[in-house]
């Protein structure tokens, strides 16, 4: 049987067990790499031939990204620690072949189901200075306490492996996932300060733009967009006011891009430095934090509707 422990105040769930083959390993490393870097990845070649280190291929719409799959059978427990059973010859050996693939890779990752080990993480840390002197591309290891972690921010890597769990999570759990999400998504200079203060208007943008995306589909992106976790959009909610709530948050986000594309193109919202935008209209930057505060204490009432902490207005 299954061991699940579900931590309700952080909307985590820890425990997971990996694939049981090396097979399922990688297909699952393939998923979740689909899902983490939102675009396509697939399994390199088939068993026999060559692949220079790299089971699996994709990218992040920027870099292209090789991944090893390294699965192991459960780590050993002794009196004080897990002893991981991924070693640095084994680790060389991979990056030295990774080294001759064709085309060349920006990045390259060794997944494993081994689980973290300071020795192999200090090894790494030592490869990549050397790398950085060479001007190689970085390596690095995902033991199976990262991949826990991944598997945590996106749902749909949930629901297809860990369908079990999720079958059994009450609906509570469920829809507190949905909203703690969101409501991290909040949590960016767009929504944390006031606007005079912003760094870049085109930056501020992109941020509504996430928040958006991030209601109508669940999937969270960071500031430079790559994708961070994954839940389910809001309409997945199953209280009517809820829903009709996120609806009007929706509107005021769209309210923001709006007028600020509207000001950005009168010149009144402008670029004055890299580090610093100037408006030239000080009622600009004061609807402009109206809009904001406003959408806060919206979300602010449906967190305090379903028992998760409200968000700080600090402007």
């Amino acid at each position: 049987m299954l061991a699940v422990i579900i931590n309700k105040k952080n909307m985590t769930i820890k425990s997971f067990f990996p694939p049981k083959n090396w097979q399922d390993f990688e297909m699952f490393i393939k998923d979740l790499s689909i899902e983490k870097f939102n675009n396509s990845f697939d399994l390199y070649g088939r068993s026999g031939q060559n692949q220079n280190g790299v089971d699996i291929i994709g990218n992040d719409k920027k870099n292209i990204i090789g991944i090893q799959c390294k699965h192991k059978m459960i780590s050993k427990r002794t009196s004080t620690s897990f002893v991981t059973e991924i070693n640095k010859t084994i680790i060389d050996d991979e990056i030295s072949n990774a080294n001759n693939f064709i085309p060349q890779l920006d990045r390259f990752i060794i997944a494993t189901t081994s689980f973290r080990d300071v020795k192999i993480q200090s090894h790494f840390t030592k490869i990549n200075k050397e790398r950085e002197i060479k001007s190689l591309f970085p390596v690095e290891i995902w033991f199976w306490e990262t991949i826990e972690e991944e598997i945590n921010s996106n749902i749909n890597i949930l629901k297809k492996y860990y369908d079990i769990i999720v079958s059994h999570l009450d609906m509570e759990f469920k829809e507190k996932y949905i909203l703690s999400v969101i409501r991290k998504s909040f949590f960016r200079p767009a929504f944390q300060t006031p606007f005079m203060v912003e760094n870049s208007g085109n930056d501020f943008l992109q941020a509504i733009k996430d928040i958006q995306e991030l209601l109508s589909t669940g999937k969270l992106k960071d500031t430079k967009g790559n994708y961070i976790a994954g839940s389910m959009p809001y309409i997945s909610l199953s209280s009517n006011i809820d829903k009709t709530q996120f609806d009007y948050i929706y509107e005021l986000l769209q309210q923001i891009r709006d007028y600020t594309t509207l000001k950005i193109s009168e010149n009144v919202i402008k670029q004055c430095r890299p580090d610093c935008i100037c408006v030239t209209d000080h009622k600009v930057a004061m609807k402009l934090d109206e809009l904001r505060r406003h959408t806060l204490e919206s979300l602010n009432e449906i967190l305090k509707r379903n028992g998760i902490d409200e968000i700080r207005i600090r402007f």
